[in-house]
């Protein structure tokens, strides 16, 4: 069964506010000076939190003067054609692929729609990591892309991607950056209590399963989240720790194109 053919009773999961609370004050954890040449942000794709944590971040620096380059684990054809994908205005692209992995779902094609947005409002550069016409493995194709998008002296780059691609190891796209010399500071996505997301297997069958997304344990309950924890095992600079995760379903699940 692939994601396009399986349907649930009120498929269409909205991101909570509460999953997107400010963090106070916002210059702690990742943000605390001095600031990174790049910021990564590893997620387990297929949930509601990161892209929408995500998105508030990217406003929230994306101030008049501050040269910020973002980039998503997408294509540049995803980027142009989510817009319209969520306007129901188009069918085009991966948005509508038979198999749907959770790069591609409601959470995160709101959030390259919102970014190209800003895009046009000339508050960011936004530019897409994947590019396959290069015969690289993955994690040298995406740091090359970034180290592209690093050209303007001063300059500071905020990319999503997945977690693996954001660990502190030499194969790892934040470790082929590090050996150029670039400074690098990592979060990944995690949560108190085991959560859920839309996820596919080998065999390309998907839907919502539970996840390990307790890379940070914690064991204080009264704590408040969303939290920046430190992360002690040296995969990540940082935990951005939420009560849970929740799954994001595909856009093609909530989209009937015209």
């Amino acid at each position: 069964m692939t994601a396009r053919r399986v349907h649930f009773a009120g498929a269409l999961l909205l991101a909570t506010c509460a999953a997107c609370a400010p963090i106070e004050p916002p210059n702690i954890g990742p943000f605390a000076p001095p600031e990174p040449q790049v910021l990564v942000v590893g997620e387990i794709h297929g949930t509601q939190e990161a892209p929408a944590w995500f998105e508030k971040e990217v406003r929230r620096l994306a101030v008049d003067g501050r040269r910020l380059s973002v980039g998503l684990e997408l294509s540049n054809a995803d980027l142009a054609s989510a817009c319209p994908a969520l306007a129901a205005r188009s069918a085009q692209g991966r948005w509508f692929d038979d198999v749907q992995d959770g790069r591609t779902s409601q959470s995160m094609a709101g959030l390259a729609c919102a970014l190209t947005k800003l895009q046009d409002e000339r508050k960011i550069k936004l530019f897409a990591l994947v590019d396959d016409s290069k015969p690289l493995p993955r994690a040298q194709r995406y740091a090359g892309v970034i180290r592209e998008n690093l050209t303007t002296p001063g300059s500071t780059a905020l990319v999503l991607a997945g977690n693996l691609h954001a660990r502190h190891v030499p194969s790892s796209m934040t470790g082929i950056l590090e050996t150029a010399g670039i400074s690098v500071r990592t979060v990944t996505v995690s949560s108190a209590a085991t959560g859920k997301a839309w996820t596919c297997n080998q065999d390309s069958t998907c839907g919502v399963a539970p996840i390990d997304s307790l890379f940070c344990p914690v064991t204080n309950s009264n704590r408040r989240y969303p939290e920046y924890i430190a992360d002690v095992s040296g995969r990540w600079n940082y935990c951005l720790v939420f009560p849970t995760l929740t799954p994001s379903l595909p856009l093609a699940n909530r989209i009937v194109p015209q």
